[in-house]
C-alpha cells in the first residue's frame, strides 16, 4: 500500500505543472490540460485515496467550456455569424468561455496541489514509526 502511496504522489506531483501548461489556452493548451487530468486518474487508480472535487469538477468545466469556446471561435470565423458583426474580434461570449476555462484551469491546479498533501499526509500517517 505505501509503495502505490508514494507512486500516486509522484503522478500528482507531476500532474501541476501539466495542468498549468493548459493555462495556455484552450486550442494549445487542451491537450496537455488532458494528460494532466489523466495523471490525476493514474494517481487515484494506484493509490486508491480519493480525488478532491475541487480537482475533477474543474477539470470537468474547463473541458466543456473550453471545447465551447474552440467550437464557437472556429464557428464565428468560418461564417456562422455575420463577418461585420466579429471584425472588430471575438463575440463576448466566446471571451466569458475563455475566462471561464482559465478559471477552471486554476481551479483543477489548485485541487491537483490539495490532493498531493493528502496523498502527502497519508504516506506520513502510514509511516513506520521508530523506537525512541
Amino acid at each position: 500500500m505505501r509503495a502505490s502511496q508514494v507512486i500516486g504522489l509522484g503522478l500528482s506531483g507531476l500532474a501541476v505543472p501539466v495542468l498549468l501548461v493548459g493555462l495556455l489556452d484552450p486550442l494549445e493548451g487542451s491537450l496537455a490540460f488532458v494528460v494532466g487530468g489523466a495523471l490525476l486518474l493514474f494517481a487515484y487508480a494506484t493509490s486508491r485515496i480519493q480525488v478532491p472535487a475541487l480537482a475533477w469538477v474543474g477539470w470537468l468545466v474547463a473541458v466543456v467550456a473550453g471545447a465551447a469556446a474552440v467550437g464557437g471561435a472556429v464557428w464565428t470565423q468560418t461564417g456562422g455569424l455575420d463577418q461585420e458583426a466579429v471584425r472588430g474580434g471575438a463575440p463576448a461570449w466566446v471571451l466569458v468561455l475563455l475566462a471561464v476555462y482559465e478559471a477552471a484551469v486554476v481551479v483543477t491546479a489548485a485541487g491537483a496541489v490539495q490532493y498531493a498533501v493528502r496523498l502527502a499526509r497519508s504516506l506520513r500517517a502510514t509511516a513506520p514509526r521508530g523506537r525512541p
